[in-house]
Protein backbone atom coordinates (compact mmCIF):
# COMPACT_ATOMS: atom_id res chain seq x y z
CA UNK A 1 0.00 0.00 0.00
CA UNK A 2 1.38 3.31 -0.91
CA UNK A 3 2.08 6.04 1.79
CA UNK A 4 -0.26 8.53 2.26
CA UNK A 5 1.30 11.84 1.17
CA UNK A 6 0.19 14.20 3.79
CA UNK A 7 -0.89 13.87 7.52
CA UNK A 8 -3.18 17.05 8.71
CA UNK A 9 -2.31 17.53 12.66
CA UNK A 10 -5.28 19.91 13.72
CA UNK A 11 -5.17 20.30 17.64
CA UNK A 12 -8.64 21.20 18.88
CA UNK A 13 -9.90 23.38 21.68
CA UNK A 14 -13.53 25.32 21.96
CA UNK A 15 -13.48 26.59 18.94
CA UNK A 16 -16.58 25.64 17.49
CA UNK A 17 -16.88 28.78 16.02
CA UNK A 18 -14.04 28.18 13.59
CA UNK A 19 -13.93 24.48 13.31
CA UNK A 20 -16.41 23.88 10.46
CA UNK A 21 -14.49 26.37 8.65
CA UNK A 22 -11.09 24.90 9.40
CA UNK A 23 -12.20 21.52 8.35
CA UNK A 24 -14.08 22.49 4.63
CA UNK A 25 -11.09 24.50 3.79
CA UNK A 26 -9.09 20.85 4.10
CA UNK A 27 -11.92 18.83 2.12
CA UNK A 28 -12.00 21.65 -0.19
CA UNK A 29 -8.74 20.89 -1.39
CA UNK A 30 -7.45 20.32 -5.17
CA UNK A 31 -5.34 17.35 -3.92
CA UNK A 32 -6.90 14.46 -2.17
CA UNK A 33 -4.47 12.21 -0.77
CA UNK A 34 -4.21 13.01 2.69
CA UNK A 35 -5.46 12.23 6.18
CA UNK A 36 -6.39 14.08 8.75
CA UNK A 37 -5.60 13.64 12.51
CA UNK A 38 -8.09 15.67 15.21
CA UNK A 39 -6.99 16.33 18.44
CA UNK A 40 -9.48 16.88 20.86
CA UNK A 41 -7.55 17.87 23.43
CA UNK A 42 -10.79 18.20 26.14
CA UNK A 43 -13.13 20.33 24.60
CA UNK A 44 -15.87 21.81 26.60
CA UNK A 45 -17.76 23.18 23.90
CA UNK A 46 -19.16 21.51 20.55
CA UNK A 47 -15.74 20.75 18.99
CA UNK A 48 -15.46 17.16 19.61
CA UNK A 49 -18.71 16.30 17.89
CA UNK A 50 -18.36 18.26 15.34
CA UNK A 51 -14.93 16.30 14.67
CA UNK A 52 -17.18 13.03 15.21
CA UNK A 53 -19.46 14.34 12.21
CA UNK A 54 -16.11 15.02 9.71
CA UNK A 55 -15.19 11.65 10.91
CA UNK A 56 -18.30 9.74 9.72
CA UNK A 57 -18.70 12.21 6.32
CA UNK A 58 -14.81 11.45 5.27
CA UNK A 59 -12.74 8.19 5.87
CA UNK A 60 -9.71 10.28 5.60
CA UNK A 61 -10.48 12.23 8.80
CA UNK A 62 -10.09 10.40 12.26
CA UNK A 63 -10.60 12.34 15.94
CA UNK A 64 -8.51 11.19 19.08
CA UNK A 65 -10.28 12.67 21.99
CA UNK A 66 -8.02 13.22 25.40
CA UNK A 67 -7.96 15.12 28.44
CA UNK A 68 -6.71 18.53 28.43
CA UNK A 69 -2.74 18.42 28.03
CA UNK A 70 -1.99 21.77 25.85
CA UNK A 71 -0.99 22.21 22.61
CA UNK A 72 1.95 20.63 23.00
CA UNK A 73 0.76 17.47 24.11
CA UNK A 74 -2.08 17.48 21.28
CA UNK A 75 0.71 18.72 18.32
CA UNK A 76 2.62 14.98 19.58
CA UNK A 77 -0.40 12.97 19.63
CA UNK A 78 -1.24 13.94 16.50
CA UNK A 79 3.05 13.21 15.22
CA UNK A 80 2.42 9.67 16.97
CA UNK A 81 -0.69 8.58 15.34
CA UNK A 82 0.56 10.27 11.52
CA UNK A 83 1.56 7.80 8.98
CA UNK A 84 2.19 10.60 6.05
CA UNK A 85 5.29 11.55 3.98
CA UNK A 86 4.88 15.17 4.78
CA UNK A 87 3.44 16.89 8.32
CA UNK A 88 1.36 19.76 8.09
CA UNK A 89 0.09 21.46 10.93
CA UNK A 90 -3.24 23.30 11.03
CA UNK A 91 -4.35 25.48 13.87
CA UNK A 92 -7.90 24.87 14.32
CA UNK A 93 -8.86 28.32 13.83
CA UNK A 94 -7.19 28.86 10.73
CA UNK A 95 -7.91 27.55 6.75
CA UNK A 96 -5.74 26.60 4.07
CA UNK A 97 -6.00 28.21 0.37
CA UNK A 98 -7.46 25.54 -1.86
CA UNK A 99 -4.70 24.69 -3.87
CA UNK A 100 -2.30 24.48 -0.57
CA UNK A 101 -1.56 20.99 -1.08
CA UNK A 102 -1.17 20.49 -4.94
CA UNK A 103 1.58 23.47 -4.40
CA UNK A 104 2.94 22.32 -1.49
CA UNK A 105 3.52 18.78 -3.23
CA UNK A 106 4.45 19.72 -6.22
CA UNK A 107 7.18 22.05 -4.69
CA UNK A 108 8.70 19.82 -1.98
CA UNK A 109 8.65 16.63 -5.21
CA UNK A 110 10.36 18.50 -7.38
CA UNK A 111 13.03 19.68 -5.34
CA UNK A 112 13.29 16.41 -3.07
CA UNK A 113 13.75 19.57 -0.15
CA UNK A 114 13.52 18.61 3.29
CA UNK A 115 11.51 21.60 4.86
CA UNK A 116 8.91 23.73 2.28
CA UNK A 117 8.05 27.36 3.99
CA UNK A 118 5.18 29.71 2.56
CA UNK A 119 3.39 32.57 3.10
CA UNK A 120 0.51 33.23 5.12
CA UNK A 121 -2.47 35.86 5.19
CA UNK A 122 -3.26 37.59 8.76
CA UNK A 123 -7.28 37.92 9.07
CA UNK A 124 -9.75 38.81 11.62
CA UNK A 125 -12.37 36.72 13.33
CA UNK A 126 -14.59 38.59 10.65
CA UNK A 127 -12.13 37.67 8.34
CA UNK A 128 -11.07 41.06 7.22
CA UNK A 129 -7.37 41.35 6.02
CA UNK A 130 -4.90 42.83 8.42
CA UNK A 131 -1.13 42.00 7.01
CA UNK A 132 0.92 39.21 5.38
CA UNK A 133 3.49 36.89 6.47
CA UNK A 134 5.92 36.66 3.49
CA UNK A 135 9.19 36.75 4.24
CA UNK A 136 9.86 37.94 0.97
CA UNK A 137 13.72 37.88 0.91
CA UNK A 138 14.12 34.30 2.07
CA UNK A 139 11.98 32.82 -1.55
CA UNK A 140 13.98 30.45 -3.29
CA UNK A 141 16.00 27.25 -2.57
CA UNK A 142 19.00 26.85 -0.15
CA UNK A 143 21.62 23.83 0.27
CA UNK A 144 23.33 23.74 2.88
CA UNK A 145 26.30 21.88 4.28
CA UNK A 146 27.40 21.72 8.27
CA UNK A 147 28.51 25.63 8.01
CA UNK A 148 26.29 27.32 5.73
CA UNK A 149 23.46 25.35 7.81
CA UNK A 150 24.96 27.13 11.30
CA UNK A 151 25.19 30.67 9.02
CA UNK A 152 21.19 30.13 8.07
CA UNK A 153 20.11 29.47 11.89
CA UNK A 154 21.83 32.32 13.55
CA UNK A 155 21.70 35.34 10.43
CA UNK A 156 18.29 34.28 9.45
CA UNK A 157 16.07 31.88 11.47
CA UNK A 158 16.72 33.38 14.92
CA UNK A 159 16.04 36.96 13.08
CA UNK A 160 12.59 35.40 12.10
CA UNK A 161 13.69 35.91 8.48
CA UNK A 162 12.05 32.41 7.61
CA UNK A 163 9.15 31.96 10.54
CA UNK A 164 9.28 30.13 13.81
CA UNK A 165 5.44 29.08 13.67
CA UNK A 166 5.15 25.71 12.62
CA UNK A 167 2.13 26.12 10.38
CA UNK A 168 4.30 27.86 7.77
CA UNK A 169 6.21 25.22 7.00
CA UNK A 170 5.56 21.43 6.07
CA UNK A 171 8.30 18.76 7.63
CA UNK A 172 9.16 15.30 6.02
CA UNK A 173 7.70 12.90 9.19
CA UNK A 174 10.86 10.72 8.90
CA UNK A 175 13.05 13.55 9.54
CA UNK A 176 10.59 13.88 12.89
CA UNK A 177 10.65 10.21 13.51
CA UNK A 178 14.58 9.55 13.10
CA UNK A 179 15.96 12.09 15.23
CA UNK A 180 12.54 11.90 17.94
CA UNK A 181 11.75 15.55 17.31
CA UNK A 182 8.59 16.47 19.45
CA UNK A 183 6.88 19.36 20.88
CA UNK A 184 8.41 20.37 24.58
CA UNK A 185 5.19 20.37 26.50
CA UNK A 186 6.47 22.43 29.57
CA UNK A 187 6.43 25.35 27.78
CA UNK A 188 3.28 27.46 27.70
CA UNK A 189 4.07 29.68 25.19
CA UNK A 190 6.99 29.54 22.01
CA UNK A 191 6.48 26.17 21.73
CA UNK A 192 6.94 26.71 17.46
CA UNK A 193 10.60 27.72 18.44
CA UNK A 194 12.30 24.90 19.72
CA UNK A 195 10.60 21.82 17.63
CA UNK A 196 11.58 24.37 14.20
CA UNK A 197 14.72 25.00 15.16
CA UNK A 198 16.20 21.56 16.02
CA UNK A 199 14.56 20.13 13.12
CA UNK A 200 16.76 22.47 11.29
CA UNK A 201 19.37 21.11 12.48
CA UNK A 202 18.98 17.83 10.40
CA UNK A 203 17.77 19.80 7.11
CA UNK A 204 19.89 19.55 3.74
CA UNK A 205 17.66 20.85 1.54
CA UNK A 206 15.31 24.44 2.06
CA UNK A 207 12.63 25.79 -0.30
CA UNK A 208 10.83 28.98 0.41
CA UNK A 209 7.43 29.54 -1.87
CA UNK A 210 6.18 32.95 -2.55
CA UNK A 211 2.51 31.58 -2.45
CA UNK A 212 0.25 31.99 0.35
CA UNK A 213 -1.53 29.36 1.19
CA UNK A 214 -2.61 29.64 4.68
CA UNK A 215 -4.82 31.80 6.44
CA UNK A 216 -3.98 32.95 10.36
CA UNK A 217 -6.53 34.28 12.63
CA UNK A 218 -6.57 36.78 15.35
CA UNK A 219 -8.60 36.18 17.74
CA UNK A 220 -9.44 38.54 20.63
CA UNK A 221 -9.48 35.56 22.98
CA UNK A 222 -6.79 33.24 20.97
CA UNK A 223 -3.98 32.41 23.54
CA UNK A 224 -1.30 34.62 22.29
CA UNK A 225 -3.75 37.35 23.93
CA UNK A 226 -3.72 35.80 27.66
CA UNK A 227 -0.55 35.18 28.17
CA UNK A 228 0.96 36.45 30.70
CA UNK A 229 4.46 38.25 30.76
CA UNK A 230 5.55 35.82 33.22
CA UNK A 231 4.60 32.80 31.02
CA UNK A 232 6.72 34.50 28.00
CA UNK A 233 9.88 34.82 30.44
CA UNK A 234 9.57 31.53 31.33
CA UNK A 235 9.16 30.23 27.40
CA UNK A 236 12.44 32.07 26.39
CA UNK A 237 13.51 30.39 29.65
CA UNK A 238 13.08 26.96 28.39
CA UNK A 239 13.36 27.44 24.78
CA UNK A 240 17.04 28.91 25.53
CA UNK A 241 17.62 25.87 27.65
CA UNK A 242 16.34 23.09 25.49
CA UNK A 243 18.35 24.48 22.34
CA UNK A 244 21.40 25.12 24.83
CA UNK A 245 21.10 21.44 25.68
CA UNK A 246 21.79 21.02 21.55
CA UNK A 247 25.55 21.93 21.79
CA UNK A 248 25.36 25.70 21.15
CA UNK A 249 28.41 27.74 22.74
CA UNK A 250 28.56 30.30 24.93
CA UNK A 251 28.66 33.09 22.57
CA UNK A 252 25.52 31.44 20.57
CA UNK A 253 23.19 30.79 23.77
CA UNK A 254 23.71 34.72 25.06
CA UNK A 255 22.66 35.70 21.31
CA UNK A 256 20.08 33.11 21.37
CA UNK A 257 18.34 34.69 24.65
CA UNK A 258 18.84 37.94 22.62
CA UNK A 259 17.17 37.21 20.11
CA UNK A 260 14.18 35.63 21.83
CA UNK A 261 14.17 39.20 23.69
CA UNK A 262 13.83 40.75 20.89
CA UNK A 263 11.14 38.97 18.90
CA UNK A 264 9.04 39.31 21.79
CA UNK A 265 9.51 42.80 23.09
CA UNK A 266 6.70 43.99 21.52
CA UNK A 267 4.35 41.73 23.77
CA UNK A 268 6.59 42.28 26.86
CA UNK A 269 6.20 45.70 26.40
CA UNK A 270 2.63 46.12 25.79
CA UNK A 271 0.25 47.94 27.82
CA UNK A 272 -0.36 51.23 28.69
CA UNK A 273 2.30 53.01 26.68
CA UNK A 274 5.97 52.15 26.34
CA UNK A 275 7.40 53.26 30.41
CA UNK A 276 4.59 51.28 31.75
CA UNK A 277 5.69 48.29 29.62
CA UNK A 278 8.94 48.09 30.26
CA UNK A 279 8.43 48.96 34.40
CA UNK A 280 6.22 45.46 33.84
CA UNK A 281 8.67 43.77 32.73
CA UNK A 282 11.23 44.60 35.01
CA UNK A 283 8.48 43.29 37.99
CA UNK A 284 8.35 40.03 36.03
CA UNK A 285 11.94 39.58 35.61
CA UNK A 286 12.42 40.73 39.42
CA UNK A 287 9.10 37.91 40.63
CA UNK A 288 10.82 35.33 38.59
CA UNK A 289 12.21 32.30 39.85
CA UNK A 290 14.49 32.34 37.62
CA UNK A 291 15.37 35.94 38.40
CA UNK A 292 19.05 35.01 38.70
CA UNK A 293 19.28 33.07 35.13
CA UNK A 294 17.94 36.11 33.68
CA UNK A 295 20.00 38.24 35.58
CA UNK A 296 23.42 36.48 33.79
CA UNK A 297 22.09 36.49 30.45
CA UNK A 298 21.30 40.25 31.09
CA UNK A 299 24.50 40.84 32.12
CA UNK A 300 26.57 39.25 29.51
CA UNK A 301 23.96 40.62 26.70
CA UNK A 302 24.77 43.97 27.43
CA UNK A 303 28.41 44.00 26.53
CA UNK A 304 27.40 42.96 22.92
CA UNK A 305 26.16 45.58 21.45
CA UNK A 306 28.55 45.88 18.64
CA UNK A 307 26.81 41.90 17.48
CA UNK A 308 23.50 42.96 18.29
CA UNK A 309 23.88 46.07 15.76
CA UNK A 310 24.96 43.57 13.31
CA UNK A 311 21.95 41.22 14.02
CA UNK A 312 19.25 43.83 13.46
CA UNK A 313 20.70 46.74 12.31
CA UNK A 314 22.57 49.47 13.73
CA UNK A 315 19.03 51.56 14.92
CA UNK A 316 16.80 48.64 16.14
CA UNK A 317 20.30 47.33 17.93
CA UNK A 318 20.85 50.26 19.66
CA UNK A 319 17.10 51.21 20.97
CA UNK A 320 17.55 47.28 22.30
CA UNK A 321 20.42 47.43 23.50
CA UNK A 322 19.27 50.47 25.60
CA UNK A 323 16.28 48.46 26.58
CA UNK A 324 18.35 45.75 27.94
CA UNK A 325 20.58 48.59 30.11
CA UNK A 326 17.30 49.68 31.36
CA UNK A 327 16.23 46.43 32.73
CA UNK A 328 18.98 45.59 34.05
CA UNK A 329 19.23 48.49 36.33
CA UNK A 330 15.56 47.92 37.36
CA UNK A 331 16.84 44.94 38.40
CA UNK A 332 19.23 46.49 40.76
CA UNK A 333 22.53 45.46 38.39
CA UNK A 334 25.02 48.07 37.76
CA UNK A 335 24.90 49.44 34.28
Amino acid sequence: MDMTEFSIIVPVYNVENYLKRCLDSIKAQTYADYEVILIDDGSLDASGSICDAYVEQDNRFKVIHKENGGLAAARNTGLAAAVGKYIVFLDSDDDLEKEALAKIRETMNNGCYDIGSFAARRIDEKRHFLYELRFDDMVGERVFDSKSRERFLWQDFLQYKAGWEVCFHVFCRDIIETHHIRFDEQVKYAEDIPFTFQYMLYVSRWVKMPDILYNYTLRDSSLSRQVRTQDVLEGILYVDYNLMCRGLNGEQQILLYGALLYYFRDFLLKGNGKENGIEGLREALRESEHAKFHRERLRRLRWRERSLQKLYGQEQGREFHRMICRLQKGMGMRV
